[in-house]
């Protein structure tokens, strides 16, 4: 039952980490042909590097979690 739900813990993770890369693609895919406003374009390239963080702290998050997970299986 508890390794179930570790299980699907760990694939929401995975499941809200795609997400969040394919949000940030498309943001800089956006940002790559913007042709607004300097301002704007600060604004997007913002908004990427945000997603750039987000991404990074879910990996870390979906790493920190399944190391847990181990230890508490090896215990």
């Amino acid at each position: 039952e508890a390794r179930k739900r570790e299980e699907q813990n760990i694939a929401s993770m995975k499941t809200t980490l795609a997400q969040a890369k394919k949000t940030k693609e498309d943001y800089a895919k956006a940002s790559a042909q913007f042709k607004g406003t300097p301002q704007d374009k600060r604004d997007l390239d913002a908004e990427v590097e945000r997603m750039n963080q987000q991404v990074a702290k879910l990996e870390n998050n979906i790493a920190d979690y399944n190391r847990a997970v181990g230890v508490s299986r090896a215990g």
